[in-house]
């Protein structure tokens, strides 16, 4: 309890600050033996308190209903939620079947696809709630929401022992495995962007080490246009000895993509079970990884330009894969 001086000066003594009793906040006065904190049967009203204008409630006394709490923003939004904003992320969300807790929409927002991602939320049993354009900026935390945000359990982040059960799954029903793997992608617009890619090229999964990589945050399902829905993440504690473990367990071969070095992409097999290391823009991949590779292969590049972004080069190994692989399917038929 604070202290405060007496204005009489007549000494210290212990008060109440004023304005936080029921009648100073406009609020009835307590029934006899309701819940109370601290005391029982609630402190009267000082006097001289004034009430509230009109007789009136102010908003927030016990006649008006509260409005359902809302998740912290920020890194406690991560437990026991993840928020996932953009039109096209959510719209992914929801196609992909992984249950959905809230759904924010702008106040007065019905226009093009908004009216579509709210009735297929409300098919699927979410809480939809429209709110002001300030709120959804809050909740974003700076990710462009074009008037939408949605709060989702976690999406399960699979393990090491996972992705060999995975990838041991893939052979059995006779399909290749192709595995990304990602090397110090420490941008989020740039690990959204190839998780998108190897989605789009139907990798069997993407692999990141759990240190030295972006976190899974809404600005990269934003970049990832919500196909981190769709495909399994696979988090390991050291990559290096993820893919030995791959190489020797369930056969993989595993090139490192190099900038001016190594052989011509299109002169790799990429048919079988096949893994590609990305590594940054700024350091590449790293050594101890790289050692691990059964071999490296380069996007030759015309001009000034000297390197692609891991997105871009991703993409263009990957779909190099899925263009072999076809081909080889072609043939087997």
């Amino acid at each position: 309890m604070a202290k405060r001086a007496n204005s009489g000066g007549g000494g210290a003594r212990s008060q109440r600050p004023r304005g936080t009793g029921p009648a100073a906040r406009g609020g009835r006065p307590r029934r006899e033996g309701a819940e109370t904190t601290g005391r029982q049967g609630g402190r009267p009203a000082r006097p001289g308190a004034r009430p509230a204008a009109n007789g009136r409630r102010r908003p927030g006394g016990p006649g008006r209903p509260r409005p359902a709490p809302l998740p912290p923003v920020g890194p406690a939004a991560e437990a026991p939620s993840r928020l996932v904003a953009g039109r096209n992320p959510v719209r992914e969300l929801l196609r992909s079947g992984r249950p959905i807790q809230r759904l924010w929409v702008q106040e007065g927002e019905r226009s093009g696809s908004m009216s579509e991602l709210v009735a297929l939320a409300r098919r699927q049993g979410a809480v939809v709630q429209a709110v002001p354009r300030a709120r959804l900026d809050e909740l974003s935390a700076g990710v462009v929401h074009q008037g939408v945000v949605a709060a989702v359990t976690p999406f399960p982040v699979l393990e090491l022992e996972q992705l060999l059960e995975l990838v041991g799954r893939e052979e059995e029903r006779g399909r290749w495995p192709l595995l990304l793997f990602l090397d110090g992608i420490q941008d989020p617009q740039n690990l959204g962007a190839c998780i998108r890619v190897a989605a789009g090229a139907g990798a069997t999964a993407v692999v990141f080490a759990d240190r030295r990589t972006a976190p899974l945050t809404a600005a990269v399902s934003k970049a990832a246009a919500g196909t981190d829905a769709h495909i399994p993440l696979v988090r390991v504690k050291n990559l290096a000895q993820a893919i030995s473990r791959l190489q020797q367990e369930e056969g993989i071969t595993v090139y490192a993509a190099e900038s001016g070095g190594g052989r011509p992409y299109t002169e790799a097999l990429w048919q079988g079970p096949v893994g590609i290391i990305i590594g940054s823009e700024g350091t590449g991949v790293h050594e101890l990884v790289r050692k691990r590779a059964d071999g490296t292969v380069s996007i030759p590049l015309a001009g000034p330009v000297e390197s692609l972004n891991a997105a871009t080069a991703a993409a263009v190994l990957l779909f190099e894969a899925v263009r072999q692989r076809g081909q080889a399917a072609m043939k087997r038929h």
